[in-house]
Formats: C-alpha cells, sequence, structure tokens
C-alpha cells in the first residue's frame, strides 16, 4: 500500500486528549449532521439540540456538510484546542 496513503488515514485517525476522534466528528457531520449528531459527540449539547430542532428543515443537513468539510481541513492542533477538552 502507498505510504503516503497510510500516513494520511493516520494523520485523520488521531485522537485528542479526550478521545474525540476528527474523523469520526466529520463523518457524523457528513451523514447525521441534520440531526446534531456531530456536535453531541463534540460534547456541543445545546447546539445538539439546537440542529434536533430545526432537522425538518434542510438548514442544519447543509450546515453539518460544511462543519464536516471544515472538520477534515482543521488541523489537529485547531482540532485538539477546540474540542479536545477533559
Amino acid at each position: 500500500m502507498n505510504r503516503r496513503l497510510i500516513t494520511r488515514v493516520r494523520h485523520l485517525e488521531s485522537l485528542a486528549p479526550n478521545g474525540k476522534s476528527k474523523l469520526a466528528a466529520a463523518l457524523f457531520g457528513f451523514f447525521l449532521g441534520s440531526f446534531g449528531a456531530h456536535r453531541f459527540y463534540l460534547g456541543q449539547t445545546g447546539w445538539g439540540i439546537l440542529f434536533l430542532v430545526f432537522c425538518w428543515t434542510a438548514i442544519p443537513g447543509v450546515v453539518g456538510i460544511i462543519e464536516a468539510i471544515m472538520l477534515l481541513v482543521m488541523s489537529d492542533e485547531d482540532f485538539n484546542r477546540k474540542y479536545g477538552m477533559i
């Protein structure tokens, strides 16, 4: 297998100090973002409830996809600083 690909996958699988995965959060945002699953996963319950209340509109779904992309391009240091607190 290509070493660059393996390195890239390992980079995406890195965990924050509290055990949260950037890749898992991005996948939750992409596939279940309209229900706020990525927000619940990251410990932002208030935002998750707000997404859940408005899940009947298309707005949380679009925002979830945008946030998933933002999570994927975010550096590990930024992810740990923003979401990695225990």
